[in-house]
């Protein structure tokens, strides 16, 4: 990513700058919204059910959690770089 960053500015290096910086802070936010989301469940469901875990906070659905986001952050971005390549052509 750091030699996007300082590459010469084209039509590539600016969508891939767009692309990774949406990537990276889409990545930071899934994980600390699906570990925050963890953390709440458990704690709200009390002392009464410590027998049973709460459903989706095993490691396997935590990631397929974050990627799912990460997912819908992606094809929005894709979606709206398409719609404003196609405006800066015109």
């Amino acid at each position: 990513m750091t030699f996007v960053l300082v590459a010469k500015p084209t039509l590539a290096t600016c969508a891939l700058m767009r692309a990774g910086l949406g990537l990276s802070l889409a990545l930071c936010y899934a994980a600390l919204f699906t570990k925050t989301n963890r953390i709440s469940r458990i704690f709200n469901r009390g002392l009464k059910a410590m027998v049973k875990r709460p459903s989706y906070t095993s490691p396997r659905s935590q990631l397929a959690i974050c990627f799912c986001l990460v997912d819908v952050e992606q094809r929005t971005h894709l979606t709206l770089e398409r719609r404003s390549f196609c405006e800066k052509i015109k």
